[in-house]
């Protein structure tokens, strides 16, 4: 399962209020992708990507990961 919320918080979100408000979602859609419930689109991947300072491939658990902190 992809490690939302750790990206979420090392991009210093500490809340899911926060972060599902920049990305311009409700908390529970943000809550059951972190939970591994749901999956977010395309779209969102890319949005979370900016938000949290990571590329696509980092979020989805796909190739090496870079350290950041």
């Amino acid at each position: 399962m992809p490690a939302y919320k750790e990206f979420r918080m090392k991009a210093g979100f500490s809340t899911l209020e926060e972060a599902a408000s920049k990305l311009g979602i409700g908390v529970n859609t943000l809550s059951r992708w972190e939970t591994g419930k749901r999956n977010p689109s395309l779209e969102f991947i890319k949005k979370m990507s900016v938000l949290y300072r990571v590329t696509p491939n980092e979020l989805l658990g796909v190739g090496e990961v870079r350290d950041v902190s």
